[in-house]
């Protein structure tokens, strides 16, 4: 939908903006019909935000994501009710 585009648009030019800092947790719980948390992970990837010791934690409400993005290797996944937590380490 636009609206998502739109805010994976302006998610790409802050990562841009911000490029030099490096997380080491991150939180991604998006709005869950808009199902972007594998394009947020990537964009993370790319932009090189995620540190070298990085956790990555995302909550979400459908299938069950990979168990790698890149260099993010998924650890744990837990179902709460309708509702998934899981955890990713960078795996290098």
């Amino acid at each position: 939908s636009v609206s998502v585009n739109r805010e994976l648009e302006l998610a790409t030019r802050i990562a841009q903006l911000v490029a030099r800092l490096k997380f080491n947790v991150i939180f991604i719980d998006p709005p869950y019909k808009d199902k972007i948390i594998e394009k947020v992970l990537m964009l993370l990837i790319e932009n090189e935000l995620i540190s070298k010791k990085a956790v990555v934690v995302c909550e979400y409400r459908f299938d069950e994501l990979a168990s790698f993005y890149d260099e993010l290797k998924l650890i744990k996944t837990k179902k709460y009710s309708d509702t998934f937590v899981s955890i990713y380490e960078r795996s290098n």
